[in-house]
């Protein structure tokens, strides 16, 4: 747990009062060579943003590996959008047909030649489930895992799922054998109660899963990324109070943002903790106020009252300042891939925002198209999906896509 006592609150406070007065494959029971290979050195990709400013770095990572990666997984001409129809009350559309939707690509019309909604689609979900299991995660651990159990119950036989933590490790590999799945998580839930925890490398863990974990046959790609966020201040440019005592990530926030787009993979934000985005000032300071002194009581174990108010008087600012960062960053992620964000504000809220995710994943339309722009040049495409006769539906994925790229 690296980062959780440097720069969260907890420590400022603790430093100050004592101290001072985040497809149909199966995979076999014996793993090949190449999933071997992805487990033992999952993570490896984001070394390539070390050599980014190196001129070379392209020819470095076609050697490496990691060109191939970085290119989106649409190889052939066949674009697939998986995307969410909402009226303006935020309301799930269903039922609609293939007629109903008009697709067009950098403004021309594309012909619609795939179309399947919900469960009745043949096409598989290709699931991972980033967990952080950090220290200020473990109040939400065991609800979340219970409730993780029962999605990995409700998937397709042809889904599969793959876990990774906020270590940067990747705990299985993508399987659809559900057994295996609950009991890795049952051995993660363990392992944290235990007291051992993740390190808060949380958009590390994304940015490897993005880069690594799909690949051609994974039109469907979906993150559920549970955590608090916290890594965001480390990502390059590091934040300015940090910077003389810790080394800042070698790739920004957009760089994921970037990443994403290439990739298409939906992603779905769990944040564990009390919600501060979309509120007032005063509703933020008053949370922080709140946070501030059960973590003082409960965690510090300081009862002099005194000292806890002059605590929260000086800490309120920062700990919505950290907070809001955190969690909009989370947010951002998952609006930009067409997926959502929740909160998981009370452990018991885990069992619904689960469950809210399923039933999301289970509504959404699959519209493919093969695209009639052969260019094979690397560029960014806008792609627009609408619904005749109701210009007011909100549609939740599908933006754009970066074109496969010819090698030179």
């Amino acid at each position: 747990m690296r980062y959780k006592a440097v720069f969260c609150l907890s420590f400022v406070i603790l430093w100050a009062v004592v101290f001072c007065g985040v497809s149909n494959r199966n995979v076999s029971a014996q793993p090949t060579s190449k999933e071997k290979s992805k487990l033992k050195n999952f993570g490896s990709s984001l070394k390539k943003h070390e050599k980014k400013s190196d001129a070379n770095s392209k020819d470095k990572e076609k050697k490496n590996g990691f060109a191939e990666e970085e290119t989106i997984q649409v190889e052939t001409n066949l674009v697939v959008n998986d995307i969410l129809v909402l009226n303006q009350k935020g309301n799930l559309i269903a039922g609609l047909k293939k007629d109903d939707f008009v697709v067009t690509e950098d403004g021309i019309p594309q012909d619609i030649g795939i179309f399947s909604y919900g469960e009745n689609t043949t096409m598989p979900r290709s699931i991972v489930l980033i967990i952080d299991y950090s220290g200020s995660q473990l109040p939400y651990i065991n609800n979340s895992i219970e409730a993780a159990k029962i999605l990995v119950d409700k998937l397709s036989p042809q889904d599969r799922m793959a876990i990774v933590t906020d270590d940067v490790k990747l705990l299985v590999q993508f399987t659809n054998d559900k057994t295996l799945l609950k009991k890795e998580l049952e051995s993660l839930r363990k392992k944290a109660l235990s007291g051992s925890s993740g390190r808060s490398e949380q958009f590390s863990a994304l940015l490897a899963v993005l880069n690594e974990m799909f690949d051609t046959e994974d039109t469907r790609p979906i993150i559920i990324f549970q955590t608090d966020g916290d890594e965001f201040p480390f990502l390059k440019p590091i934040w300015e109070r940090w910077r003389k005592y810790y080394t800042e990530k070698n790739f920004g926030f957009d760089d994921i943002k970037e990443t994403i787009e290439r990739k298409r993979a939906t992603i779905y934000s769990i944040i564990p903790g009390i919600r501060f985005v979309g509120l007032s000032i005063e509703e933020q300071l008053a949370r922080a106020e709140v946070t501030i002194e059960k973590m003082m009581r409960h965690q510090l174990k300081i009862t002099d009252k005194q000292r806890i108010a002059d605590s929260v008087k000086k800490y309120s600012s920062i700990e919505v300042e950290e907070r809001l960062a955190y969690q909009s960053s989370l947010v951002e992620v998952a609006k930009l891939s067409g997926g959502h964000t929740d909160y998981i504000e009370k452990p018991e809220d885990a069992a619904n925002v689960y469950d809210t995710i399923f039933t999301t994943i289970s509504n959404r339309y699959v519209i493919g198209y093969y695209t009639k722009n052969q260019e094979k040049d690397g560029k960014r495409r806008d792609v627009k999906i609408e619904v005749c006769g109701h210009p007011e539906y909100i549609i939740l994925g599908g933006k754009s896509y970066f074109a496969p790229q010819n090698e030179k």
